[in-house]
């Protein structure tokens, strides 16, 4: 096999049997080549030879797309053949690699088609254009206001097998909500009356400590060499339970330090008549009893009806450490988890800067339901959204 562009070695040994398996595909299906249409009969290209072909296989099918992983795409357009892979590289960038691929026994007019084709349709192609510009029309057109988002649905919301319609997206959103359970969740719980640990992967639970009898709780899985062995020992593992069987313990039970940084947002300022930058971080304390399980209620206490809320994220530290330089911080961080930061709003006012009764008041606020370890963040924790509902 010959290929056009930076393949390497093992890439092509996949790309070979990915290449065969879509000839044994193709040539299991009937049709007769019809060529290329245009829409209109008097268009003509000035340079004929852009779109020369030959029969590439005996079936006669000149279009077929395979997506072998969402983001990973083999194509036969004509006489070219390509493998199309798209690498996340972070919140807003993503890298489009593709490879032009031909066969070991092509003549040289054989190439020159290919690659005449492949610039056609390739990544900088005109067809490629043509679709850029079509995708920046819908963006456009489907958005009536500056200040509003909206989106097109193809295809519904389901992740049904796939429909008649091509204009469908069941098959990505197929696989992010597969790739959303292979996020490693670990959970503190009782069960069956018996305080564990484990391994959410959908509504499902994988009790972790049968599976890991030295780990007392996940106080003791908070570095990475742990918590990989986590992750090894609920793979394939069959679950114990379901999430609405379990009640959930707060993630790390009774941590060393619960450390908070009030007013943590530009606009919080407004609340104190102070809208300067500070210079240092406004901190304050809380103790673990003011903080509940996932689904456990909240205590309003008889001394106010001013029980408030805040959603939060709570970051849990696995290594310590004194005087960490900034460059290092985020290497002490094991986990993330949510927190609903609650309080009783008139008590944080019963001094002159001083928070911590209104902050401390017994089941207040709520942390949980997982913590969600930090190889999940490879790419930084600048993407990530918080939201708080208040239930009726």
């Amino acid at each position: 096999m010959v290929v056009f562009g930076a393949l390497m070695g093992v890439q092509k040994a996949n790309a070979q049997k990915a290449i065969k398996a879509l000839k044994q595909e193709v040539e299991g299906l009937s049709g007769k080549m019809s060529g290329m249409r245009a829409v209109k009969d008097d268009y003509i290209l000035d340079d004929s030879s852009l779109i020369r072909s030959w029969p590439e296989y005996a079936c006669g099918t000149t279009l077929a797309i395979q997506s072998l992983y969402p983001n990973f795409v083999l194509q036969q357009t004509m006489n070219s053949i390509a493998l199309r892979l798209c690498v996340p590289k972070g919140p807003d960038e993503c890298e489009l690699l593709w490879w032009v691929l031909g066969a070991d026994d092509d003549t040289d007019d054989q190439q020159d088609m290919r690659v005449k084709q492949s610039n056609l349709i390739g990544p900088a192609g005109l067809i490629s254009m043509e679709d850029g510009i079509i995708g920046g029309w819908v963006q456009r057109g489907i958005k009536g206001d500056k200040d509003k988002s909206s989106l097109v649905e193809m295809g519904g919301r389901d992740v049904a097998p796939s429909k008649e319609s091509r204009a469908t997206e069941v098959s990505i959103r197929g696989f992010w909500n597969g790739y959303r359970d292979l996020t490693v969740k670990l959970v503190s719980f009782e069960a069956d009356g018996r305080a564990s640990f484990g391994a959410v992967e959908g509504d499902k639970v994988i009790d972790l400590g049968p599976r890991m009898k030295d780990i007392n709780g996940l106080e003791n899985l908070l570095d990475l060499q742990s918590q990989a062995r986590a992750a090894d020992a609920a793979k394939g593992a069959t679950a114990d339970f379901n999430l609405d069987q379990i009640r959930f313990h707060r993630p790390i039970a009774y941590p060393e330090k619960i450390v908070c940084i009030g007013v943590n947002y530009a606009n919080r300022g407004a609340e104190y008549n102070d809208d300067s930058t500070p210079t240092y971080p406004s901190v304050f304390l809380r103790s673990p009893e003011t903080l509940v399980a996932h689904n456990e209620p909240l205590l309003l206490p008889p001394e106010s009806v001013q029980l408030d809320y805040e959603a939060e994220i709570a970051i849990i530290i696995g290594e310590g450490g004194r005087r960490i330089p900034t460059d290092n911080a985020l290497d002490h961080i094991a986990a993330v988890t949510c927190l609903n930061e609650g309080c009783i709003r008139d008590w944080m006012r019963h001094g002159k800067f001083n928070v911590t009764q209104g902050k401390n008041f017994d089941a207040c606020g709520s942390v949980g339901p997982w913590m969600v370890t930090v190889d999940e963040f490879a790419d930084g924790y600048d993407d990530m959204r918080v939201t708080g509902r208040v239930n009726d």
